[in-house]
C-alpha cells in the first residue's frame, strides 16, 4: 500500500449506541495506525519482498515437479512391496504414470478391482496369493510371473499374456474370469487343481494352450463324466507293452554288459597290469517313465543293479558280434565313454605315482562315471527304441506314447575295491 492510496480517517466516530461504542472507536485508531505506517518507507519494503517471495516459491515448486513425482513413484513402489495397507491405490498410481512394473512384489496383496492399463507390463511379478477379483487386466502382460494361489474370481483376463507363468504349487482361482484369447503357453505347475481352476473360467476354449493342456482342461471339467482316456494309470516301460518292455530291459543289461567286458578289454590291452585287477563293478540302471492323466502325473521309477568282478570282464574278453544282434548292436554302443573313462582314470594314477606323493593316488578312491539317456522311438509298423544322450536330443524327450511325461535313463558305473563296494552296498 501508499500513501496516495490511503487517506487519513476525517472527523471522530459516532458511535450509535454504548455496545458498539468500543468497537467503533478501535476501528477509528486502527485506520489512523495503517494511515501512519503506509508511509514509513521500510512498510513498503516488507509488501514488495513479501510478493516477490511468492513468486519465488511458485517458481520453485515448478520446478521441483519432476522431483516430486519421483519421490511419489518411490514412495508407491514401497507400499505395494510393503505387506500394507494402500496397495491397491499404490499399484494404480503406478500404473496412471506408465511406470514400469516389472519384478514387482505384490505376495498377499489386496488388489480387488483394480484398474490397470492394457499396456502394463507385470512380468517376472511375484503375485502369489494376492487377490485381484474382478480385477481389469484386459491385454496386461504377466509372462514368467508366479501366480501361485492368486484369486481372479471375475475378473477380466481377456488378451492378458500369461506365457510360462507359474500357476503353481497352489492352483490359481479363475472362477468366472473371463480368459477369452488370453496366453496360457508355456505356463508350469498345471497339475489337476490347475486344470480343473481354468475350466471354471469364461471362454477357456476361446484361451490359447500348450498342445494337449486344452485336452487335460476338459477331463477335469468333465470329472466323473470323463472318458477313459483321461484316466491316469500307472505307465508302463514302453507304454505297456509287456514282451516288448522285457525284451527292451534286457537288450539294455546285456549292452551294459559288452560295454563293460568291451572298455575293459581295451584297457587290459594297453596296460596288462593295473591297479583295478582286484577291484568290483557295480552298475545301477534307473528307469524313470511318467504319465498324465487329467488327475495328475503318475511317475514310476525302476532300478536295475549289476555286479562284476573286473577279473572275469578281463577274462571274459571284448562281446562277440553274435551276442549283439543286429537289431540292438547300436543301442548303447559307443554312447557310455567307458573306454574313455577308464583309460583316464588309469592314467591318472599313473601320473600320480610318479608325482612323489604329491597328488593323492587316484587308486584310493571309488569311481564313478553317469550317463543319462532319454527313449528315441522310430514310430511306424515296426516301432524301434533306442537311448540317446539327453543332452543332444532334447526335440525327442517326450514319450512317443500320447499321455506319458518324459522317460529317462539314468546309469551309475561304480569301480571301487571289494571293501569299499561291500561297504556301499549296505548303506
Amino acid at each position: 500500500m501508499s500513501s496516495e492510496e490511503l487517506k487519513p480517517p476525517s472527523g471522530y466516530p459516532a458511535p450509535t449506541s454504548y455496545f458498539s461504542a468500543p468497537f467503533v472507536w478501535l476501528d477509528w485508531g486502527c485506520r489512523w495506525v495503517a494511515y501512519w505506517a503506509s508511509n514509513l518507507g521500510f512498510i513498503q519494503v516488507l509488501e514488495y519482498a513479501g510478493k516477490l517471495g511468492v513468486l519465488v516459491a511458485v517458481v520453485t515448486w515448478l520446478l521441483d515437479i519432476p522431483e516430486q513425482r519421483r519421490a511419489a513413484i518411490r514412495t508407491a513402489w514401497s507400499v505395494v512391496n510393503a505387506k500394507g495397507g494402500g496397495r491397491k491405490e499404490s499399484l494404480e498410481y503406478l500404473s496412471q504414470h506408465k511406470v514400469d512394473l516389472r519384478g514387482l512384489y505384490g505376495v498377499g496383496g489386496y488388489f480387488s478391482e483394480i484398474k490397470l492399463r492394457s499396456e502394463d507390463d507385470l512380468s517376472w511379478a511375484d503375485l502369489a496369493d494376492a487377490n485381484f477379483e474382478k480385477a481389469a487386466l484386459g491385454s496386461v502382460k504377466m509372462t514368467y510371473a508366479h501366480l501361485s494361489g492368486v484369486r481372479f474370481n471375475d475378473a477380466d483376463l481377456k488378451k492378458a499374456d500369461l506365457t510360462s507363468a507359474r500357476l503353481g504349487p497352489s492352483s490359481p482361482d479363475f472362477t468366472n474370469a473371463d480368459i477369452a484369447e488370453a496366453n496360457f503357453v508355456d505356463v508350469s505347475g498345471l497339475e489337476y487343481g490347475g486344470y480343473l481352476a481354468i475350466s471354471k473360467a469364461k471362454n477357456w476354449r476361446k484361451a490359447r494352450f500348450s498342445d494337449g493342456v486344452a485336452e487335460l482342461i476338459e477331463c477335469a471339467e468333465l470329472g466323473d463324466k470323463a472318458p477313459p482316456k483321461c484316466k491316469l494309470e500307472v505307465p508302463g516301460i514302453l507304454g505297456g507293452k509287456t514282451i516288448e518292455s522285457q525284451l527292451f530291459v534286457q537288450a539294455l543289461i546285456r549292452n551294459i554288459t559288452c560295454e563293460l567286458r568291451d572298455a575293459v578289454g581295451r584297457v587290459y590291452a594297453a596296460t596288462p597290469n593295473t591297479f583295478i585287477d582286484t577291484w568290483i563293478v557295480q552298475t545301477s540302471l534307473t528307469l524313470t517313465v511318467g504319465a498324465e492323466g487329467s488327475t495328475g502325473q503318475a511317475i514310476r521309477t525302476d532300478k536295475i543293479g549289476s555286479y562284476y568282478p573286473v577279473s572275469d570282464l578281463k577274462k571274459n574278453g571284448a562281446c562277440s558280434p553274435a551276442s549283439r544282434p543286429s537289431d540292438e548292436k547300436f543301442l548303447l554302443q559307443g554312447d557310455l565313454k567307458l573306454t574313455e573313462w577308464l583309460f583316464f582314470v588309469v592314467g591318472a594314477s599313473g601320473a600320480a605315482e610318479s608325482s612323489a606323493g604329491k597328488i593323492p593316488p587316484v587308486h584310493e578312491t571309488v569311481l564313478q562315471h553317469e550317463v543319462k539317456f532319454i527313449v528315441v522311438a522310430n514310430n511306424g509298423p515296426n516301432p524301434s527304441y533306442k537311448l540317446a544322450p539327453v543332452s543332444t536330443e532334447p526335440s525327442n524327450a517326450r514319450s512317443p506314447i500320447s499321455n506319458e511325461a518324459p522317460r529317462t535313463y539314468d546309469l551309475l558305473v561304480t569301480i571301487a575295491p571289494p571293501e569299499a563296494s561291500m561297504k556301499r552296498a549296505s548303506q
